[in-house]
């Protein structure tokens, strides 16, 4: 997303609405949009890396 159209959101608005509707209601018109959301274990290396245990739930998130 282009910072100029990110620096509108923050967390209290991005709380409260998803993004495409933010998007649309700043006048952006979306013609599509791909997610993809898979889970996995954090293993020893992610684990120490995020200061979590080995074995904790993670989400990944990538469009």
């Amino acid at each position: 997303m282009p910072g100029a159209l990110a620096s509108d959101f923050g967390k209290r608005e991005l709380a409260k609405k998803p993004i495409l509707m933010l998007l649309e209601e700043s006048g952006v018109r979306v013609g599509g949009a791909h997610q993809t959301i898979t889970a996995r274990l954090a293993d020893a290396q992610v684990a120490a890396h995020l200061g979590i245990a080995v074995g904790s739930a993670l989400r990944r998130c990538a469009a």
